[in-house]
């Protein structure tokens, strides 16, 4: 496979949308389930298969898209683990367990009864799915897919950290960089053009680095893009490059505003499911002993049976109403877009390009008709190839030269642009012991200059360091979301690399000890510290 890319059919203009699959890095010793397994495994069952599903029904049918996806490297680690698939095939039987027993318990409740058998239905197709159509080998279903030329993969940070934030530590940015594209390299045989900024968090001087490691472009937002040095005249819609041909992506804010704002976005319409009123909040005594290992904050079950609206006056949630909303937002959505082509066409020299970022999540996890709206946007789209095409960002480059030249300012997703989601009174606790924890790592490479005995411990603190600059748990501590998962795996991490760091300071590594960590961690096995700190 080759990351050669198909060039772009003549379009009066185009519309690139981008997914970013992430799920922070989980790994148990142990083979039996546990809590936090199900994080992932419910990205998975509601987000990753049915896109899966989409573009592989799509393909079949001869629609012509194209899509660019970024799939996180602690994602495809966790993918490729045999371990983990073991444990996600033993989640679906829990789970179909869990659909029969309601199947049983809502027989005489005839608009419950059809959604679950629904649900029990979805979940014995993708369990089959899963084991017998692709082996268990999710990451090789997206392969299959990038060959056959309907996807563009992209990659991101290894841990999907905050930029902006790890800056002034250049060999961490540059760790971050390069483990991304060796994790991609490892798994799908070729590197990538594109890079996923994790929450689109973004600080001039970051492209450098970029490029250091032959990427071609990423992502910004329109705000981080009008405030760009020198300023552009048509920042808001239309790409930016650097001097040396780096090119800058703004997502679109209008189209983004229209999909996913909290307030108007397309999920909140009262036709489709409610994604947060599970099950569990409807019967509060439910007995999940068969499903679930053990208590959790707030455990979730993903049998939800309600529609959108408020509390009190919502309705059960109607499977045929949903699908048929999504498809008229598609249609309002692709209408938006040709209403931008006609307005913008005739100020640029290029064709009017918008691009659509989403996280993958979104899609089927919080809205569970993503996906239908997703799939007939494409349909409509191929419909009308003269005067709107899809295409991944790659493709897009080919009118680079038209774009002008300014670097974005700083910025991120999310709160004004700046970034007040991850820093804030919540948990700047947690970016002072990261500031800590960073420079640390700088003595330890010295300290292994002249003790090459402590250069493994050197390498495993750097992969505890580098877990815990995930951006989630900032977001979680924020949102007061999963917050005890967020502090255990926090404390973990920084409990581990304070250990390390203790024992290079006194010149001597517990062996043990470094084993059992790099058992707990066996992610990033190429791992090489060298590669980031010692640069000639």
């Amino acid at each position: 496979m080759s990351s050669l890319l198909p060039p772009l059919k003549n379009s009066s203009g185009y519309l690139a949308i981008v997914l970013n699959a992430h799920t922070p890095y989980i790994h148990h010793i142990k083979p039996q389930l546990h809590n936090d397994d199900y994080w992932l495994f419910d990205h998975i069952l509601d987000s990753y298969f049915p896109l899966l599903d989409m573009m592989e029904r799509l393909y079949t049918e001869g629609v012509p898209y194209r899509l660019t996806l970024s799939l996180s490297p602690t994602l495809l680690e966790m993918l490729a683990d045999p371990q983990i698939q073991e444990r996600f095939d033993r989640y679906l039987e829990k789970k179909i367990g869990l659909a029969v027993r309601e199947a049983d318990r809502c027989l005489f409740e005839l608009e419950l009864s059809e959604l679950v058998d629904h649900y029990l239905t979805r979940l014995r197709y993708y369990r089959d799915k899963f084991n017998f159509v692709y082996n268990r080998q999710i990451i090789s279903a997206f392969a299959k897919l990038a060959k056959d030329g309907c996807l563009e993969l992209i990659t991101t940070g290894a841990t999907s950290s905050i930029f902006p934030i790890l800056y002034p530590y250049g060999a961490l940015g540059r760790a971050q960089i390069k483990v991304g594209i060796d994790t991609f390299y490892r798994h799908f045989g070729f590197k990538p053009q594109g890079f996923w900024l994790p929450e689109c968090a973004f600080n001039p001087g970051l492209d450098k680095l970029l490029e250091e490691n032959g990427l071609k472009y990423t992502y910004t937002t329109v705000c981080e893009n009008v405030g760009a040095v020198p300023h552009p005249s048509l920042a808001a819609v239309s790409p930016l490059r650097n001097l040396n041909n780096f090119v800058f992506f703004p997502g679109d804010t209008d189209a983004e505003l229209e999909v996913w704002s909290a307030k108007s976005g397309y999920y909140t319409d009262f036709s489709y499911r409610n994604g947060f009123r599970d099950l569990c909040d409807e019967v509060p005594d439910l007995d999940l002993s068969d499903f679930m290992p053990s208590s959790q904050e707030k455990p979730q079950t993903g049998f939800r049976y309600f529609s959108n609206g408020p509390a009190a006056s919502s309705k059960y949630y109607n499977l045929e109403q949903g699908w048929s909303m999504a498809k008229v937002h598609a249609k309002a959505f692709v209408s938006s877009r040709l209403r931008k082509i006609e307005c913008l066409k005739s100020k640029l020299a290029h064709p009017p390009l918008q691009t659509l970022t989403l996280n993958t999540e979104f899609l089927g996890c919080l809205w569970y008709e993503g996906y239908v709206w997703l799939e007939q946007v494409i349909r409509l789209v191929a419909q009308q190839a003269d005067k709107i095409s899809l295409a991944s960002s790659g493709q897009l480059l080919q009118y680079s030269e038209n774009f002008d030249f300014a670097i974005p300012n700083i910025g991120s997703w999310m709160d004004g642009g700046f970034g007040a989601r991850w820093l804030n009174s919540g948990n700047d606790w947690l970016i002072i012991a990261l500031s800590l924890a960073s420079r640390h790592i700088y003595a330890m490479v010295d300290m292994a200059k002249n003790n090459a005995d402590l250069e493994p411990a050197v390498n495993q603190a750097l992969r505890e360091l580098m877990l815990a600059q995930s951006a989630d748990w900032p977001l979680l501590l924020s949102s007061g979301q999963n917050v005890q998962t967020a502090r255990k795996k926090l404390r973990n991490n920084l409990v581990a690399f304070n250990k390390l760091y203790e024992d290079c300071c006194q010149g001597r590594v517990d062996l043990e000890s470094l084993r059992n960590l790099q058992k707990r961690t066996p992610l990033f096995a190429d791992l090489n510290y060298k590669d980031f700190f010692c640069r000639g």
